[in-house]
């Protein structure tokens, strides 16, 4: 649903001017305020919203760090270097191919006899060297990242069931009986996919429409006898070309 909106908004800003000016199109920018979280119970829904803030942390520090002093010191503008702290070692714990955090939990998602014990091991085998994951007593169902605002303890139970918490299939046949046709769209589909089709549709009922203006001119203009022979175009554009000289 929300790929579907992106999609619908650029669509909706995109004009004939943009193309023509060589700009891909109008932006809309939506700063989202770091929302970290750490409770007393952390789960699978904190360690991806913490996980989305260590990004937004990171495009903070290229950005607003790194790339800004880079130019500074380019331009000989007098600049005293300010330190800051890189989290790329963390969001690389969680998401790097093939052992990061997700890649490991997608993996033990699959097996049908994989416990929480048996991914909190795998967690505990790959990064035991990591300084980002901090390990837990052996009979604690829990771990412990160093984010860049500090440290997080997970309970490791319930994430293989939430990584696979499909939509319900009555929900889903709801949705699919919808009168709206986008919304039976949305169900089942990808989203660009779906902007495709939406596009040609619109340009075959556009081809459709001028098909039936062109018979309708035909027929108001059926049996009209021209006064004359029809003039090639090439001729027209010669006889403009010498009426300007």
């Amino acid at each position: 649903l929300f790929d579907w909106i992106v999609l619908r908004i650029n669509h909706a800003l995109l004009n004939k001017k943009d193309m023509e000016e060589s700009v891909t199109c109008l932006s809309i920018g939506v700063l989202d305020i770091f929302g970290f979280e750490d409770f007393e119970t952390n789960s699978f829904e904190q360690f991806c919203i913490n996980y989305a803030n260590e990004q937004l942390q990171c495009y903070f520090n290229q950005h607003i760090f790194k790339l800004e002093q880079e130019e500074y010191q380019s331009e000989g503008i007098s600049w005293d270097n300010i330190d800051y702290t890189d989290n790329m070692g963390c969001i690389q714990l969680i998401s790097k191919k093939p052992t990061g955090l997700f890649y490991l939990l997608d993996e033990e998602s699959n097996f049908p006899h994989a416990t929480h014990q048996t991914l909190l091991a795998k967690f505990k085998q790959q990064h035991e060297e990591n300084k980002f994951f901090v390990g837990t007593p052996v009979m604690e169902p829990a771990f412990v990242i160093r984010h860049f605002a500090g440290k997080v303890k997970y309970q490791i139970k319930d994430f293989r069931e939430k990584n696979t918490d499909y939509m319900r299939p009555d929900i889903v046949a709801l949705l699919r009986s919808s009168d709206r046709a986008y919304i039976r769209e949305l169900i089942g589909m990808d989203p660009v996919a779906v902007f495709r089709w939406a596009s040609l549709r619109a340009a075959i009922r556009a081809m459709a429409v001028f098909n039936q203006a062109a018979r309708e001119r035909a027929k108001k203009t059926a049996g009209v006898v021209r006064k004359g022979p029809r003039v090639p175009l090439g001729e027209l554009q010669r006889a403009n070309i010498q009426a300007e000289k």
